[in-house]
């Protein structure tokens, strides 16, 4: 007789995990069991517990806050480099509720060398930095860092930036119309300051974009680096021959 050979504890006890989430026994974005309670539950040690729910954070099925525990993933959201617009224009195509920005800074510095090749001025050109972090339901997702020249847009940081796209008081306040952005799209790990904004694990990589955008006569009006969670967002690529 043939006898069954069960999986490893810790696959044991993600494939427990994993089958309340899908089931929807576990909403979107409520928290999970602690390894301490796992470790109970199931008669294993922590290390066991813990080696199972990084299984299902690596796997995007759930994410951890820093000092909070693990919670479900929410259904992801996809962006693309196809279509240009706002941050909060998209997530509202998107059909998501509950957006919101939280303005982190908004002054004047005068930029370094890699800054100042990407918006085409001179290294020390003073330009506005704006640092805003975007949450849904009041859990951050994503952290924009824009850099604007203040001679192209003087005052732009007396609007509402709460409230108001960026792109909108670009469009309707200095008639410059954006119609082209080139974007870099790779893998990173936080530092402390952006992980405790996001309320993640300096361990938990997130998609880093850096984005220039243009006017319809090629100027450069905006250089972006945004920061955002992989079990929150994915992105889409259309190539065509």
């Amino acid at each position: 007789m043939k006898l069954e050979v069960l999986p490893p504890l810790y696959v044991q006890i993600k494939n427990h995990l994993l089958r309340k989430i899908t089931n929807d026994e576990y909403d979107e974005h409520s928290k999970l069991p602690s390894e301490r309670k796992l470790s109970q539950k199931f008669d294993v040690s922590r290390m066991t517990a813990r080696k199972a729910l990084n299984e299902l954070v690596n796997e995007g099925y759930v994410y951890r806050e820093a000092g909070r525990g693990t919670f479900v993933a929410g259904k992801k959201i996809e962006r693309d480099f196809i279509e240009i617009n706002g941050f909060t224009e998209h997530l509202k195509n998107c059909g998501i509720n509950g957006i919101e920005t939280e303005v982190i800074t908004k002054k004047i510095i005068e930029v370094d060398n890699k800054i100042a090749e990407k918006l085409n001025v001179n290294t020390g050109t003073k330009c506005y930095k704006i640092v805003r972090l975007r949450k849904v339901s009041n859990n951050p997702i994503s952290i924009q860092y824009a850099y604007l020249a203040v001679e192209k847009f003087n005052e732009i940081i007396k609007y509402d930036l709460k409230k108001e796209s960026l792109y909108q008081i670009i469009q309707e306040y200095y008639n410059c119309n954006i119609t082209k952005a080139t974007s870099k799209l790779e893998l990173r790990y936080l530092d402390e300051y952006n992980a405790k904004l996001l309320k993640l694990s300096k361990k938990m990589p997130v998609f880093k974009i850096n984005q220039v955008a243009y006017d319809n006569n090629n100027n450069v009006i905006e250089y972006c680096q945004s920061l955002n969670r992989t079990d929150v967002f994915s992105y889409a690529f259309e190539i065509t021959k």
